[in-house]
């Protein structure tokens, strides 16, 4: 009874810390997505970005049957309202599974105007999402 007693505060106690770590990975991340003539594009950034430090930035590609879009060509156009802070567009590496990864950084806070293009085929699809970066 006693072995039972403590299988089974073992198996919870693992259990309990799968579902938090596995519950921090997600809840670091910000997941933004937007479907463009058929092209899901998906952002996903920091939940609490920083300023002036190295940030991964993560874009998905799926078809219209949710399939992962391989070889296209993805940058990141990230701009604020002021003209300085303009043209930065970083291009993402593939790293497979319709995924791509590029780093790049905030230089300040407020909120940011991030363009991904995916060209696709010779095509061009641009999704806009904001991201708001804190002051420190």
């Amino acid at each position: 009874m006693r072995q039972l007693l403590w299988r089974s505060a073992a198996v919870g106690l693992i259990l309990t810390v799968l579902a938090v770590l596995s519950g921090c990975t997600a809840s670091d991340r910000l997941r933004q997505s937007q479907t463009i003539d058929g092209l899901a594009i998906t952002l996903e950034t920091p939940r609490t970005p920083q300023i002036n430090s190295a940030e991964l930035f993560a874009v998905d590609l799926r078809d219209r049957a949710g399939r992962p879009i391989e070889n296209a060509t993805v940058y990141l156009d990230m701009d604020m309202d002021m003209l300085c802070l303009s043209g930065a567009a970083p291009v993402a590496e593939p790293v497979g599974s319709g995924r791509y990864e590029v780093q790049s950084l905030y230089q300040m806070p407020g909120t940011w105007r991030i363009t991904v293009t995916a060209e696709v085929e010779s095509v061009a699809h641009e999704a806009l999402f904001a991201v708001e970066v804190p002051a420190p």
